[in-house]
């Protein structure tokens, strides 16, 4: 059972469906447009919306998080920026304690987590889930990979990598799915030790919550290039 949050091209969410042990999936977007734009992107989305499995939803994430009485083996939320009001909302700890609540056993939480304040958001994840993994993305920004339970680590079987998947790796020049995730893994490791140093080192007086909803205000202030809509990308 997975959610969701962020639907966005609805690559992720198209990816989850190419696991046959993926029964349910709940995929949540708040902008009505970009729900109605899903089948132009269908050569990297699998057309996933056609997928008897899948329920797309128009909603606010956070809020359907929280009032539905389910839970879920995968949570994985991809927003815009977590400086932007409303999307900072979901990188702060108590929506990160609800999140981890709503895991079954086993389960597992998954976010791009960037910004200049990184620090700011790896203590806040921490002090939530006891296990994280690191996977660097594109730019500055980070795959956080959570478990609910100490020391949690994934298991996945090579052997059931659909095609679909295989051909995204080889597009890249991946040509040994396997041996490349091992290597990603690794390095994962390599990054928890750095950032359990940094952490260690200069702890946060507050954590971004929702009662200090520090990412917020940075970019009210007018912070140069703080915010992915401060930047020139933008323009």
């Amino acid at each position: 059972s997975v959610l969701n949050i962020g639907t966005g091209y609805g690559i992720t969410a198209g990816a989850f469906t190419q696991f046959e042990e993926v029964k349910q999936l709940q995929t949540i977007e708040i902008l009505p447009f970009i729900l109605d734009l899903q089948p132009q992107f269908a050569a990297h989305n699998f057309r996933y919306y056609q997928d008897s499995r899948v329920k797309l939803t128009r909603g606010d994430g956070r809020h359907v998080l929280i009032r539905e009485n389910k839970t879920y083996d995968i949570i994985s939320v991809n927003l815009l920026d977590p400086y932007l009001p409303l999307s900072s909302s979901l990188y702060t700890v108590e929506f990160w304690k609800q999140a981890k609540r709503k895991l079954n056993p086993g389960g597992v939480y998954s976010q791009l987590i960037w910004s200049l304040d990184l620090p700011l958001l790896l203590h806040g994840l921490k002090s939530v889930f006891p296990t994280v993994l690191y996977f660097p993305a594109y730019g500055n920004s980070i795959n956080i990979i959570a478990f609910a339970e100490e020391n949690g680590r994934p298991a996945p079987d090579w052997n059931k990598l659909k095609p679909p998947i295989q051909q995204a790796f080889a597009r890249f020049g991946v040509n040994d799915a396997k041996a490349y995730i091992q290597i990603a893994m690794d390095y994962s490791h390599l990054l928890q030790d750095k950032f359990q140093t940094a952490l260690q080192a200069a702890p946060p007086p507050i954590l971004h919550s929702d009662n200090f909803p520090l990412m917020e205000y940075k970019w009210f202030h007018g912070y140069k290039n703080l915010s992915i809509f401060d930047s020139s990308m933008a323009e």
